[in-house]
């Protein structure tokens, strides 16, 4: 039965975070899916559910990007997922626009799916850290998903990454860089190409670690970060 309270709810929106509810066919086919598990009156868990920690509830507009304040943003919504894991399975993912970004100011030369996995293994440390000092046993998990490489978006690009520009500096990064820039707000941000994922490369492990790790174990994956 789906048993979370108004309340808890309120507060996962309030940090930038968002709940799917598990459905029988689904587990991560999409960047929200998940899978079903049948669970007798006894067990611990109601229900599997994703919760999805956007990268900008890591780093707020205005603030600096650094590993302080990523630690201490995640530490505030740790007890939040403390308490939606004590009646529900969870897998968490996230977003990673701005650490994405700052990768790639700093590694120019790098390509984006090596720097989203480096997002990966970085957030992925911080969720971690969090997670762990409140009781759960957070597992990160370094996830490659399936693309269209015909898909729109990679010729017209939404993804936000990295810090925001007034127009006269993104239009400069723009033409000296070959990027695209969007407005995002009254800022002008990045773009880069998120197609949907249509599969996930690392599906049967994810799998794997939910359905066969004890019941009283905590264990929480992190998985599909920024998209995989």
């Amino acid at each position: 039965m789906w048993s979370l309270s108004s309340s808890c709810v309120n507060k996962v929106l309030r940090r930038g975070m968002a709940v799917s509810r598990c459905h029988e066919q689904q587990l991560l086919s999409s960047t929200s899916a998940s899978i079903h598990r049948s669970y007798s009156s006894t067990s611990r868990v109601d229900e599997r559910i994703v919760v999805a920690v956007g990268g900008n509830a890591l780093q707020r507009r205005g603030e600096r990007l650094t590993i302080e304040n990523m630690l201490k943003a995640a530490a505030e919504m740790a007890p939040v997922i403390a308490e939606l894991n004590e009646s529900h399975e969870i897998v968490l993912t996230h977003g990673n626009g701005p650490q994405v970004g700052e990768l790639a100011l700093e590694r120019s030369a790098a390509t984006f799916d090596v720097l989203g996995a480096e997002s990966m293994g970085q957030i992925g440390y911080v969720l971690a850290q969090a997670l762990s000092s409140v009781g759960l046993q957070p597992v990160p998990i370094l996830t490659q998903t399936v693309v269209d490489p015909q898909h729109e978006a990679f010729r017209d690009p939404s993804k936000f990454v990295g810090p925001i520009y007034g127009a006269k500096e993104a239009n400069a990064l723009a033409q000296s860089l070959g990027w695209t820039v969007k407005a995002d707000g009254e800022y002008y941000r990045r773009v880069v190409p998120s197609p949907p994922p249509q599969e996930i490369l690392q599906i049967h492990a994810i799998k794997t670690l939910l359905e066969h790790s004890p019941s009283d174990g905590n264990i929480l994956p992190i998985a599909c970060g920024g998209g995989g």
